[in-house]
């Protein structure tokens, strides 16, 4: 009140409340509109790196990113994989093996020599799909006159076909199995670029920054050459067996064709409708006891013959390549484990290597899923197989067809050995790293390293048979006892009926 009217006195006012509120906006604008500025200035500024990141960076520009934040931490930056490791991923690796399956009608899916699995598609009605579909086709038309054959040969001889078993069974077991691959792989083309996806989400985990990636495209490339040029020397010396007049005709003493006794082949000259039809008749003559053979018929079974023999063959190696695959990313983790043995590490570095563990472990799991039923083929049609070419090997009649009937069986049994040793290597890799944490440092125990250890104890990862059998160490020996004793039932059903014959 005094301050009033001594201002009254002096002839001076207050400001009004009006007045007041009018400064305090402005002040406030001004305020805000600075702020906005600022703010502005900030987004641009944050804008314009981003933008020169990512024109001056051939890799991500997430990478980058981190790699700024991480700095600015104090924490060590996680750098991304260079180019050269790009190349070590798996879609990179198998994409050339999978570009040669698909000229014989397997896993018709696209973009698979894209460098990223980003470009993977399936499309029911694609020119891949509708050109294996037409593929499968033809395999199954010469299933069903093998079939066919096969019914009739055991309804004629009875129990007395147990000492032709092979020549009675092995088209249509051999025709079979293409058939039933086709369709599987057919099925997993649908499925692989979810596959790939995923796979390469776990070559991308934070784990994968602490050092350089496997190099498993060379890897790849060896035991493909390996594989397919073993199973092309086979395949040549099964082609020679058929064709005798023209190796040695003194030993090609019956007709190559069941229904036409009196087809004698000019051997002097390479006719190669002859000789067509030499080989399909000898290789075949399960179809042609009940067919007359003419050059369609003769034509389409040497297409189908080439399709089942690289369907068989890539069956096992790509059963072969999953398992090298999988291997490789437990053996890249287990490396980290290695080198925390002698360190300390924190609660949140155990828990970055539990959940790579645990991606990893899920991505075996899917798969698994995927492939368990081509698994399940792939150890069926190899015990099959070399059962029946073991009977072959006592029934043979020259030098060369004991010579390419005990390499057919070697290199049976080294295929086998090689897909149970791969598919087994999974489960003992998962398990590997076990000892390792162990034998870490007292001062490591935390709780995201004690569940870690129960991870690995008690999750069961490997590759299984449609879930019927996991695919482990043991079952190698396990297979070896059922060939045994499964050798030595037909071997003795062999003898004894190849005895009565004579007698009869």
């Amino acid at each position: 009140m005094e301050e009033m009217r001594r201002r009254h006195r002096s002839g001076t006012t207050l400001p009004s409340t009006s007045t007041v509120s009018e400064k305090i906006e402005m002040e406030v604008d001004v305020e805000l509109r600075s702020t906005n500025c600022i703010m502005r200035d900030l987004f641009v500024s944050q804008k314009n790196m981003s933008r020169h990141i990512y024109r001056n960076s051939n890799r991500s520009e997430e990478t980058d990113i981190n790699v700024i934040e991480e700095s600015t931490l104090n924490i060590e930056p996680r750098v991304s994989l260079h180019a050269t490791e790009r190349q070590e991923s798996f879609h990179s690796a198998i994409g050339w093996i999978l570009t040669m399956a698909q000229i014989f009608g397997l896993m018709p899916v696209r973009g698979v020599l894209a460098p990223t699995p980003d470009k993977l598609q399936f499309h029911c009605l694609s020119i891949r799909v509708v050109y294996a579909s037409l593929l499968l086709v033809c395999l199954v038309i010469i299933e069903v006159f093998s079939i066919k054959d096969t019914v009739q040969s055991i309804k004629e001889e009875g129990v007395r076909v147990l000492s032709n078993v092979r020549d009675v069974t092995v088209g249509a077991v051999f025709y079979g199995n293409a058939s039933v691959a086709t369709l599987l792989f057919l099925k997993l083309a649908r499925r692989w670029p979810h596959i790939v996806t995923e796979w390469s989400h776990v070559e991308k985990l934070p784990l994968s920054y602490h050092s350089p990636r496997p190099s498993i495209k060379l890897k790849f490339s060896l035991i493909t050459a390996l594989v397919m040029i073993t199973a092309l020397c086979e395949h040549i010396l099964s082609v020679i067996s058929n064709i005798p007049e023209y190796i040695n005709p003194e030993e090609a003493v019956n007709s190559p064709c069941p229904t036409d006794k009196n087809f004698a082949p000019n051997t002097s000259l390479f006719n190669m409708e002859e000789i067509l039809k030499v080989y399909s008749c000898r290789s075949h003559q399960f179809i042609f006891r009940t067919i007359n053979y003419n050059i369609y018929f003769g034509s389409l079974l040497l297409i189908g013959s080439r399709l089942a023999t690289f369907t068989w063959n890539y069956t096992d190696l790509f059963v072969i390549l999953i398992s090298l695959g999988l291997r490789e990313e437990f053996i890249h983790f287990n490396k980290r484990i290695k080198e925390a043995k002698n360190k300390i590490l924190t609660q949140l570095e155990w828990q970055e290597l539990r959940e790579s563990y645990n991606f990893l472990s899920a991505l075996v799991k899917t798969v698994d899923s995927a492939i368990c039923g081509i698994m399940l083929l792939s150890f069926t049609n190899n015990l099959i197989f070399i059962c029946l070419q073991i009977t072959q090997t006592l029934d043979t009649r020259n030098t060369f067809d004991k010579v390419y009937f005990f390499g057919s069986f070697i290199f049976l049994v080294g295929r086998t050995i090689l897909v149970m040793k791969f598919a087994a290597q999974v489960n003992d890799e998962s398990r590997a790293c076990l000892s390792d944490i162990f034998n870490c440092s007292s001062r490591n125990c935390c709780i995201e390293m004690e569940r870690l250890q129960i991870q690995i104890t008690t999750d069961e990862i490997a590759l299984t048979g449609m879930r019927i059998f996991s695919i482990k160490r043991q079952l190698m020996l396990v297979v070896a006892g059922c060939l045994c004793t499964y050798e030595l039932i037909l071997v003795q059903f062999y003898v004894e009926m190849k005895g009565n014959l004579k007698n009869d």
